[in-house]
């Protein structure tokens, strides 16, 4: 993924290594791909290196996590971000059916 922004979530998933159950930065290319780093609830901003278009409509996008912020490891478990009215509303652990129609 070359451009792209973060958001910070709650990992669904316990570090295999170390156990951390805490939060993490998933990446996902979405609106202005301006390496901003979002939380949930924050309105996408548009207007510079945007992929996607704005819309009110439900969007879903495929979200790789960064390493785990305790140990280091690569995260394999991906991510669906869930766009509602332009807010990063929700996530879930993607499916390997969302990894082939999301990416």
């Amino acid at each position: 993924m070359s451009a792209y922004n973060t958001v910070s979530i709650e990992r669904l998933v316990p570090c295999r290594r170390c156990g951390d159950a805490g939060v993490i930065k998933v990446q996902f290319a979405y609106g202005d791909t301006q390496q901003y780093s979002y939380s949930m609830g924050d309105e996408i901003k548009w207007g510079g290196n945007d992929v996607g278009t704005p819309t009110d409509e439900k969007v879903q996008l495929l979200a790789t996590p960064e390493y785990c912020p305790t140990c280091g490891i690569d995260i394999p478990e991906e991510y669906v971000i869930c766009v509602d009215k332009g807010r990063l509303a929700d996530y879930r652990l993607a499916t390997p059916e969302d990894v082939r129609k999301l990416q």
